[in-house]
């Protein structure tokens, strides 16, 4: 008998441990939401569960980024928007001014032309202040410049970005890069000229603090020759130049210079009006006839840069959407990692099944301990540790 009791004692020791380990392994996977204490107990899942972990933190970088990225989008949007309605509200007002010039330019009333014209000075400076706007520290329109603003404007060399006359900056057609005429420095620092004496010696200077910058949206980045490949990356600066304009075109009939900065054409449009109100004299030549065929082609033009400004609002609104798409799916493959995880090493609590459990193995180890008390005897050593 001493046998037989011997090995029915260490079932059922063995038994009640192992109870007794379910029990505490439910507990604990119920209030830390983890399938396995430590690795060793299931290396594949445990290992495979890394792996996710891993894919759905760089996942997360990446929507952290494309985040930064659409809000700086939506802001150089509602920019840009802001300056369209202003731009608007400029065109309706020199429309106002054509038709009020109409066919006989002699009998202009000028009272209302001086306050066309100030009406167009407010515009362009309201245009000024938007193209200077911020997003998170940072001007929208200033390329790679943060500093200072892009955009300023003085008596001596009108517009400027980031220190280039915008009037006078054009695209190289071998490289496509935007440059400006500057005047040659010798090693000392010295303006170099002719052999006149006179003539300054121009080069060619690339925009300054002009570059873009590229952000990986999950396509894996590439370069070529030194810079990115757009098609592997998505651009995130934003060029006043591009948006705004530079340069200038020339109208055959009138044979001016037009800008095509939205800023700068407002200038010309104030000064003209102004002219023929009778603010400012006539240049030498000029005559009230000539203002008003410039005044036209400066209407003319208003409207097509107008349209460049709507080409650039649609461009916008479709790198919005194109990013919204990349976080709905990179949202749904975290999401889908998620449930990889918890199936692998997680528990789910939500169910009730983890509950259910749990309460399986406290039913089992208390049917043991009550079978415990009914398989053996009290003995004497029993009643003597009470």
């Amino acid at each position: 008998m001493r046998i037989s009791n011997r090995m029915l004692s260490r079932n059922y020791v063995r038994v009640l441990q192992d109870n007794t380990y379910r029990v505490a392994n439910s507990q604990r996977q119920i209030t830390t939401n983890q399938k396995y204490l430590n690795m060793s107990d299931n290396v594949a899942d445990c290992a495979r569960s890394l792996r996710a972990d891993q894919q759905v933190q760089n996942l997360t970088r990446q929507m952290k980024g494309i985040e930064f990225a659409l809000g700086g989008l939506d802001a150089a949007d509602d920019s840009l928007q802001g300056i369209s309605d202003v731009f608007i509200q400029a065109y309706g007002e020199l429309t106002n001014a054509v038709n009020l010039l109409g066919s006989n330019s002699e009998t202009i009333d000028k009272t209302k032309l001086a306050a066309m014209a100030n009406v167009i000075n407010s515009r362009k400076e309201e245009i000024l202040q938007l193209s200077n706007t911020q997003y998170s520290g940072k001007y929208q329109f200033s390329g790679t410049s943060s500093a200072e603003p892009p955009f300023k404007y003085d008596a001596e060399n009108g517009l400027t970005y980031n220190g280039a006359k915008v009037d006078e900056i054009y695209k190289n057609e071998v490289t496509g890069e935007l440059c400006h005429k500057v005047q040659a420095r010798d090693e000392d620092g010295n303006l170099q000229f002719e052999a006149d004496g006179v003539t300054p010696v121009m080069v060619e200077k690339v925009i300054p603090r002009d570059e873009e910058i590229y952000l990986d949206v999950g396509r894996g980045i590439q370069l070529k020759a030194n810079e990115v490949d757009p098609a592997t990356a998505f651009q995130i600066s934003f060029s006043g130049l591009g948006m705004l304009g530079y340069g200038t075109t020339r109208d055959d009939e009138t044979g001016i210079e037009m800008s095509n900065n939205l800023y700068g054409l407002l200038d010309q449009v104030e000064t003209t009006l102004n002219k023929l109100a009778g603010r400012t004299g006539l240049e030498e030549g000029e005559t009230v006839e000539d203002l008003t065929k410039e005044l036209y082609s400066l209407y003319g033009h208003v409207k097509d840069r107008h349209d460049s400004v709507i080409n650039t609002l649609t461009d916008l609104g479709g790198r919005v959407t194109f990013l919204e798409n990349i976080t709905t799916r990179l949202t749904d493959q975290v999401g889908t990692l998620e449930n990889l995880k918890l199936s692998l090493v997680g528990v789910d609590t939500t169910d009730g099944a983890a509950a259910k459990e749990l309460a399986d193995h406290m039913y089992a180890y208390n049917a043991t301990l009550q079978l415990g008390a009914s398989m053996f005897q009290t003995s004497l050593l029993d009643f003597l540790k009470v």
